[in-house]
């Protein structure tokens, strides 16, 4: 019977007038479907009894479905169904398919039924989703392609249905302009269809040129609608110059494209094999912005540059860059060839040792062989001469070049012919010649001892000559000496009988008139200001080059300055916290103690702070500390040696040495004068530091000048001992990336954003010495060197920079003096080791005394050498009072010529080269000469000594790791042995593998060596399983922790967990609000592989707001523990959590209190761990029994209580 009303029902449907719809509320109207894939004609009927489906072109039913039951011989076949909200499913769909259908819905059987006709598109995806360009099959976005052997360009797309319409287009930054092209349509058994467009290239494009295939119909088929081809035009006649540029094997190689607006740049490579490769391209342009790199081993920076991290032998080639603005056009090429520095770093010379200047006998046939090792590329080897009045000649030369792995050691062998003459002494030099000498620079120079024939008549007038005239001169002396016994005894007989004859007076000025208070005071403000012009005019940046000095107020640069806070009270504690501006120093100099110390590490600037300050007072600058100061007095301590009173000193070293001042005259009118600051320069470099009874100690205990306000400079290891307990302390922390760019703007290139960039380049190349940099007086040689060399070199390590400066000294000297000179200077660089011991000698002990009289190294080095180093600018020359005679000190002002080093680090690069040789000489006395000298105030002297000599580092190394906190230091010293890169990545991986510790107690320099290793580490993709931050955790900025020490950890990529342990204070743990957590949650996030983040000793929120919980530390499941309640954070809900039972089983065995003087906050988390034991029923008896003394002196209005 059901069957009998089925087939009616079916009936009446295809007889009956049903209304033909065009609402698409329930059916789409035109529908695609898959071929060779399962489809469905999509409907969506909510309330209905039946639904037919028809194929109306056919006349002929599909299936009828009706309250679940379906009839219908295309459902009985399988090759159709229903689903229940009537869409018909299609399986395995063929082009059969692509027609009309009609859907019929019946509402009721009293209703009229509704239909909607249904028209169906069959469709093939392509395979390739983008329109394809047959010249470039495997690039998807971004195509390269030229005119050479190409006419045309034909853009594609395969096996689709429907066809696609495709279309060419030449795109520039502002429209697309259509171009004329070929269209053809293939069709394969009129299922699918091939569109291809087919561009003919023109000779009328310009050198690079976007060209657009876009799909305009039926494009959603594709994911991809448009495909761009950078087309060049190599017909294009540009001039374009080969230029050469030289890159060191394994370091960072830019290359810069010189553009200054980059729409559209294509980088290309010729290999050494002739074959050209696309490295990647660029294009910019109204739409979007597309870039396409080929090779990884390359990045594009931001200028446009070419950039290659790890530079390797199939890197070498040339490199072209082709760029266009649509409006100007350049093509650059530079060819690039790989180095590698021989082993060791200069010609060798049998027979001599590179660091003594070599003179050997020879005679008429000797052989004399120089050789480099493991250098690339080949070079050529000379032997010169360089006078050529000289006979000498070589001859035989042997020349061979032989493989050593990848690189070559080449030797020269020549045979020496000499003609004798009467120069017995020749200067020769081997040098490497040839098309790539420019690259390495290389010669060694030496002397040669050759016969020769005199006449004995000639020996016999010169014994003569030299006879007579020592004899002269030996007359000359006894009657100087002579003279001067009977001139002193002529004064002490005259002041014996109180003769007052002017002749027999002092050489000293007589006393002024003071009654004129006011113009005595403005004419000794002027004599001080006259001698601070002289010192604030003369700053020289790089000190070998004399003729380019500054004032310094146009070098100046403030770098980071923070100042130590005292908080009041009885549990006061002080904390270093940053100072905005030198402007400030003396508004926390302090009413009290009237003493401030300038502290910090050499080269950071002490000195030439000092110096703004005297500029400022001299100039009246209004916003200078200083601008209410009466009277400035700026003395530099390394000076005073033996000078018992201020006064004298100011008198002897200030004022002018025709001043009529006396010393008197200057103690009364500082004493009248409202306002005075003493600025004391050096206390490091004070030669009587332990003598306690000169106006200088005296000053810094305020026995004397009490009222007067006074500055001390110093190095931070140099404090001094008995400085008064209220002195204020400044401490200068060097350059960061702000200061490194306002001094080069400032002093080095003026607004020129381009060389900006390009110091900051070769500093970002240099990462070795991004530590280095902080110090700004090797920043400001940095900078200065790198703007005025084109070609400044990759440095791996500090020596290596430290090398190289010293180099660029003597280069200068050498560029200014004549040929015949030069032979000399060189000898000078490379033989100095006087110099070398006696700058060990300086620093060795406890007691560095780096100051020495012209005449005893004069005497040591020799006229000559002293002369060269002067000139050089290394050594520098000071007038200070002669003290030797203090008898005569009394009655005439008599100066002697002082020498030091221009900066105490130069004198830690010459004490290195003692160490290092004489470590490796004398390795059982290795212990000793190392005792000698304190590696945390000398770090320098250990690193240099390690990096100019492998035999000695071992040595080194060995000495520093027998301690805990030289063992990190030693990384230090292993990073300057260049070449041993695979090594110190193990060592590092070892030492990281464990837990890492930063104490705040630990020194500067250990914390330093600390977090240099874990930045290595990072660089270098090494796991660091967990860093311990002890005490040393002050706060938590953006993407650096900073320390207490005033040091900064910045990303650590690869770190794994972290433990922050506080220390107390006023007897609490320290605070760490919400806002703090959150900036420490970002910081842990920047690590990949981070895992656990822990807290002790401190007092952190009860709760957090799940805006303060990043999702990412959710998803990526990261651990926050509270050590010191046993608690864990729960990130969904923002609440600790108990998480070890055991710790808070531990914390209620003890006596638990909540007092009335502790914090709010200390007291909620107390009440809130008394209730966690009692929801985890953790109370002992005893625990209970203690809880029951509980301190009960809660602050009332705080509205807490204990439930």
């Amino acid at each position: 019977m059901e069957s009998v009303v089925f087939t009616t029902l079916m009936l009446l449907i295809l007889i009956a007038h049903s209304e033909i719809t065009t609402n698409e509320n329930e059916c789409d109207l035109i529908q695609y479907i898959t071929i060779g894939s399962n489809g469905t004609i999509q409907c969506s009927f909510s309330e209905y009894h039946a639904v037919s489906w028809y194929y109306p072109e056919k006349d002929k039913p599909i299936l009828f479905y009706e309250e679940g039951d379906k009839r219908g011989n295309g459902y009985v076949s399988g090759d159709y169904d229903v689903y229940p909200n009537g869409s018909l499913f299609i399986r395995n769909v063929t082009l059969e398919q692509e027609t009309l259908f009609r859907v019929t819905k019946v509402i009721s059987l009293s209703e009229p039924t509704i239909s909607y006709l249904i028209r169906v598109q069959t469709i093939i995806a392509p395979v390739m989703t983008h329109p394809v360009i047959e010249q470039c099959q495997d690039q998807i976005k971004l195509c390269y392609t030229s005119n050479e052997g190409v006419s045309t360009l034909s853009c594609i797309v395969k096996n689709v249905r429907p066809q696609i319409f495709l279309l060419w287009s030449l795109r520039n930054d502002g429209r697309d302009m259509p171009l004329t092209s070929e269209f053809t349509v293939e069709s394969r058994n009129n299922m699918t269809f091939t569109s291809r467009s087919t561009l003919q290239l023109s000779n009328k494009f310009p050198l690079l040129s976007v060209l657009v295939c876009r799909a305009e119909e039926n494009n959603w088929l594709l994911e991809e609608s448009e495909t761009l081809v950078i087309f060049e035009q190599r017909d294009v006649d540009i001039e374009s110059k080969t230029n050469k540029q030289y890159i060191e094997l394994h370091s960072t190689m830019v290359i810069s494209c010189k553009i200054t607006i980059m729409h559209v740049l294509v980088w290309k490579r010729i290999d050494t094999y002739n074959k050209e490769e696309v490295i990647l391209l660029s294009v910019k342009t109204w739409k979007n912005d597309v870039n396409e790199t080929y090779n990884n081993d390359f990045r594009l920076e931001q200028d446009g540059s070419l950039l290659l991290q790890d530079t390797d032998w199939h890197h070498q080639g040339r490199y072209i860059c082709l760029s266009t603005d649509y409006s100007t056009e350049q093509i650059r090429t530079v060819d690039v060839i790989i180095f590698v520095l021989p082993v060791p770093r200069y010609i060798q010379v049998t027979g001599c040792e590179h660091q003594l200047y070599c003179v050997m006998k020879v005679t008429q046939g000797d052989s004399l062989t120089c050789f480099v090792y493991r250098i690339r590329p080949k070079v050529d080897l000379e032997w010169k001469v360089h006078s050529k009045e000289t006979k000498v000649s070589f001859l035989q030369q042997k020349h061979t070049i032989s493989q050593n792995g990848d690189n070559y050691d080449i030797t020269l062998t020549s045979k020496i012919a000499v003609i004798p003459t009467t120069k017995d002494r020749v200067t020769i030099e081997c040098r490497v010649v040839g098309p790539n000498a420019e690259i390495f620079n290389l010669s060694a120079t030496m002397d040669i001892l050759i016969p020769h024939e005199q006449k004995n008549e000639n020996s016999v007038t010169v014994m003569t000559v030299v006879i007579a005239g020592a004899i002269g001169v030996l007359v000359v002396i006894v009657l100087a000496v002579l003279l001067i016994i009977r001139r002193v005894r002529y004064s002490n007989d005259k002041r014996k009988a109180g003769n007052t004859n002017e002749e027999t007076l002092p050489m000293m000025s007589q006393p002024m008139d003071l009654n004129n208070e006011k113009n005595t005071m403005e004419q000794l403000i002027n004599e001080l200001k006259g001698k601070y012009e002289l010192l604030y005019d003369a700053v020289q940046p790089i000190p070998y080059i004399r003729d380019r000095m500054f004032c310094v107020d146009n070098v100046y640069v403030e770098g980071s300055i923070e100042y130590l806070a005292q908080t009041p009270g009885i549990n006061s504690k002080n904390d270093w916290k940053p100072l905005a501006s030198y402007r400030q120093l003396l508004d926390i100099i302090g009413d009290k103690s009237k003493r401030q110390i300038l502290e910090g590490d050499p080269g950071y600037g002490k000195s030439t702070l000092t110096l703004q300050l005297a500029y400022d007072w001299c100039n009246i600058i209004s916003n200078s500390p200083i601008s209410k100061v009466k009277v400035l007095i700026f003395l530099r301590l390394r000076q005073l040696g033996g000078v018992q009173s201020i006064y004298d000193a100011i008198r002897k070293f200030i004022l002018a040495k025709d001043s009529k001042f006396t010393e008197d005259d200057v103690k009364s009118l500082l004493n009248k004068s409202g306002s005075v600051l003493f600025i004391l320069d050096g206390y490091d470099e004070y030669p009587d530091q332990d003598n306690m009874d000169t106006d200088v100690s005296l000053i810094i205990k305020k026995e004397i000048m009490r009222d007067f306000n006074v500055i001390l400079t110093t190095r931070t290891s140099y404090l001094p001992k008995y400085r008064v307990p209220q002195t204020s302390r400044v401490r200068l922390k060097g350059f960061d990336e702000t200061a490194r760019d306002q001094y080069i703007r400032k002093a080095v290139v003026g607004n020129d954003d381009d060389a900006v960039e390009k110091i900051k380049l070769k500093l970002k190349q240099n990462p070795v010495l991004g530590d280095m940099c902080e110090v700004p007086l090797f920043f400001v040689m940095f900078a200065h060197m790198t703007h005025e060399s084109e070609n400044l070199q990759t440095f791996h390590s500090v020596t290596g920079f430290f090398r190289f400066m010293i180099s660029c000294f003597h280069s200068h000297l050498r560029n200014k003096m004549s040929d015949e000179n030069v032979k000399m200077l060189e000898a000078h660089e490379s033989d100095h080791n006087w110099l070398d011991k006696v700058a060990f000698e300086a620093l060795s002990g406890d007691h560095q005394q780096i100051v020495w009289k012209k005449e005893q190294l004069v005497k040591l080095f020799g006229e000559e050498f002293y002369k060269h180093y002067i000139q050089l600018g290394i050594l520098v020359e000071d007038d200070v009072l002669n003290f030797d005679d203090r008898r005569a000190a009394a009655y005439y002002a008599q100066y002697n010529v002082e020498v030091r080093f221009y900066h105490k680090l130069f004198c830690e690069w010459y004490a290195a080269h003692y160490l290092a040789r004489n470590v490796s000489k004398l390795s059982s006395n290795a212990d000793q000469l190392l005792g000698n000298l304190d590696p945390y105030d000398l770090q320098y002297v250990y690193r240099f000594a390690c990096g100019l000599n492998k035999e000695a580092s071992e040595h080194i190394i060995k000495y520093l790791q027998r301690t805990d906190e030289g063992q990190k230091f030693a990384i230090l010293c292993i990073l300057e042995q260049e070449g041993n890169m695979q090594n110190l990545v193990e060592i590092v991986t070892k030492l990281v593998s464990n837990n890492i510790e930063i104490h705040k107690n630990d020194s500067r320099l250990l914390q330093r060596s600390t977090s240099q290793i874990l930045e290595f580490a990072s660089k270098k993709e090494i796991p660091i399983t967990c860093l311990n931050l002890k005490g040393s955790f002050k706060q938590c900025e953006e993407s650096n922790i900073v320390l207490h020490s005033g040091l900064t950890l910045t990303d650590l990529s690869t770190i794994e967990n972290i433990q922050i342990e506080m220390e107390k204070e006023m007897n609490e743990p320290k605070v760490l609000s919400e806002e703090e957590i959150k900036t420490i949650f970002q910081y842990v996030l920047r690590s990949g592989t981070f895992k656990k983040l822990s807290f002790d000793s401190c007092l952190l929120p009860l709760t957090f707001s799940l805006e303060s919980i990043p999702a990412e530390m959710q998803s990526r499941d990261i651990k926050v523990f509270w050590n010191d309640y046993g608690y864990s954070l729960n990130l969904q809900s923002g609440v600790w959590e108990v998480d070890n039972e055991e710790v808070v089983r531990k914390l209620c065995t003890k006596d638990v209190c909540i007092s009335y003087y502790d914090s709010e906050l200390l007291q909620r988390c107390t009440i809130q761990l008394l209730e966690n034991a009692s929801y985890h029923d953790l109370q002992s008896e005893q625990s209970i029994q203690t809880m029951s003394y509980l301190c009960t002196y809660v602050k009332a209005n705080d509205e807490i209580f204990l439930t």
